[in-house]
């Protein structure tokens, strides 16, 4: 997925900003602990009303959640409302 030097990935209709999805999870699990619910919400969270484009979008910013995860900023607890183990690439809805 190609980065750009301003550090966001732009493929889908919105910028996808690694800053800003880490500062957005931030502001969610300090003033809403139960919004983090998956990375759909979080994407739409993220995207502030900007219109999806689902078949554009969802790559890009599962994108940005793996570079942060790897970096060791993101971490998942594995506590969540499916049953099914959760696979960003294989379902970015996870």
């Amino acid at each position: 997925m190609p980065r750009r030097a301003s550090g966001y990935a732009k493929l889908g209709s919105v910028h996808w900003d690694d800053l800003h999805v880490l500062q957005m999870i931030d502001l969610l699990e300090e003033a809403e602990p139960g919004a983090l619910v998956n990375g759909l919400g979080l994407m739409q969270r993220v995207a502030s009303g900007q219109q999806l484009d689902h078949n554009r979008d969802y790559a890009p910013f599962v994108w940005e959640l793996m570079l942060a995860s790897r970096a060791g900023y993101v971490t998942r607890d594995g506590r969540g409302i499916y049953s099914q183990s959760a696979d960003a690439r294989a379902n970015p809805n996870s």
